[in-house]
């Protein structure tokens, strides 16, 4: 009986970790949601034109948000099924004209390192995984 229940709990805390993954998950694929409804339907569309500075401010907050989105991964704090569909928004976004010039004067404006995580994304072969199972954080 007690092996029984042991058994009992550790798929119960399973389902746990996996049910708070899921909402964890969800709740950023919900926020780039939010992001991307402030952006004007010009820029997602990829017309070409100068980005105002309304319109960086959004794009820095979307390039934090991906920023965060490889950190994650890199982490195993997302799933891999999660990631492949993230990455894939992420190769998307940024085939996009204005992703692409606003990215390039958000990491040189920022210049810090900031943005590391992402642009070691670009750098190496996008299709790679990050995830990094031996990472020390």
């Amino acid at each position: 009986m007690t092996a029984l229940g042991a058994v009992l709990i550790v798929h119960r805390i399973r389902q746990n970790r996996h049910q708070f993954q899921r909402s964890f998950e969800d709740e950023l694929t919900r926020e780039y949601r939010e992001l991307t409804k402030e952006m004007p339907v010009e820029m997602l569309l990829d017309e070409s034109k100068p980005l105002t500075e309304s319109e960086l401010n959004l794009l820095y907050n979307y390039v934090d948000l991906t920023n965060e989105q490889v950190w994650l991964r890199r982490a195993g704090r997302v799933s891999r099924e999660t990631w492949l569909n993230w990455r894939d928004g992420i190769r998307s976004n940024f085939h996009r004209e204005n992703f692409r010039r606003g990215w390039a004067v958000i990491y040189w404006r920022t210049g810090d390192g900031t943005f590391e995580d992402l642009a070691t994304f670009f750098h190496r072969d996008s299709a790679d995984d990050p995830y990094d199972p031996y990472r020390d954080e």
